[in-house]
């Protein structure tokens, strides 16, 4: 099952050109994240697309800054932050 999440993720990090994500393991949901941007399953006609946490806004393609929470073609969610391009199976604090 990791093997079978990394390679989802390999997948999913190509979109953008992220790398793998640093240790691999279950994301967890904490109050207070530093997740600004969280992925519209699905997309908006066809192009992948994300919400602000915050604002609600909706945006086409890549957010401009910040941590975004993923998802993998077998929905596991990992994150990645936009202006360090880093990647990570915990949810950051």
């Amino acid at each position: 099952q990791q093997q079978q999440q990394q390679q989802q993720q390999q997948q999913a990090s190509r979109h953008f050109g992220l790398g793998e994500p640093a240790s691999p393991g279950p994301a967890r949901a904490t109050a207070g994240s530093a997740v600004e941007w969280e992925e519209v399953v699905g997309g908006l006609d066809g192009v992948r697309a994300f919400r602000h946490s915050a604002s609600g806004e909706v945006r086409r393609g890549q957010p401009p800054s910040g941590w975004v929470e993923l998802i993998a073609d077998g929905g596991a969610r990992y994150y990645w932050h936009v202006d360090r391009q880093v990647t990570q199976w915990e949810r950051p604090q």
